[in-house]
């Protein structure tokens, strides 16, 4: 049994750190090949692009469906809080790479288009299946539509995560982000249900 981890996993991991200190536009596949230990061509077996690793990393902290996720029955309270809670941990994590694909989106478009679709518009469609569902059932306001309904809780859970991120912490002193979050979701739910 082989001791290292496959082969597309080391070099996603490779990827991640060098990514984290170089940028990307700093970070050259021969300089992950050589990190790695294989030649460059055995990464693009792995990879058609740079790109497709940064999003590659990206992809699975964010961008699962609520389904996948086993978080989309449920009362609004259960499923939102899940996915709330579940977001701040993944956004932690994805940070330092999340800040690469804004600075890199002006000259990377490709990379900012393959962001919004395969994060935010994904998240923001799999919210608005499930307040599609609540209105019918009478447990959300049928005056709005989903779509505002998931664009308005995505702005306050990633407005919030943001400011944690970047303040490191301080902007919600002495109160945990924890704390605020659960606020956030409550004052959002208390506004929203019936």
């Amino acid at each position: 049994m082989s001791e290292h981890p496959p082969t597309r996993q080391r070099i996603l991991e490779a990827a991640r750190e060098l990514f984290t200190q170089h940028g990307y536009h700093g970070t050259s596949t021969r300089k992950l090949a050589a990190l790695v230990g294989i030649t460059e061509g055995a990464i693009f077996r792995h990879f058609a692009s740079k790109r497709e690793i940064l999003m590659a990393l990206l992809q699975p902290n964010i961008a699962q469906h609520l389904s996948a996720a086993g978080v989309s029955q449920g009362s609004p309270r259960q499923v939102l809080g899940q996915f709330v809670h579940k977001r701040a941990r993944q956004f932690e994590a994805i940070f330092p790479l999340l800040k690469i694909v804004l600075l890199e989106s002006e000259v990377e478009p490709e990379l900012k288009q393959a962001w919004l679709q395969q994060v935010l518009l994904q998240a923001r469609d799999d919210l608005s299946i499930c307040f599609a569902r609540w209105q019918d059932s009478a447990e959300i306001r049928p005056d709005l539509t989903p779509e505002a309904l998931s664009r308005l809780l995505m702005t306050q859970l990633f407005g919030s995560l943001f400011l944690n991120q970047v303040s490191e912490g301080v902007f919600f002193a002495p109160e945990t982000l924890e704390s605020q979050l659960e606020l956030s979701l409550e004052l959002f739910l208390n506004s929203v249900t019936l």
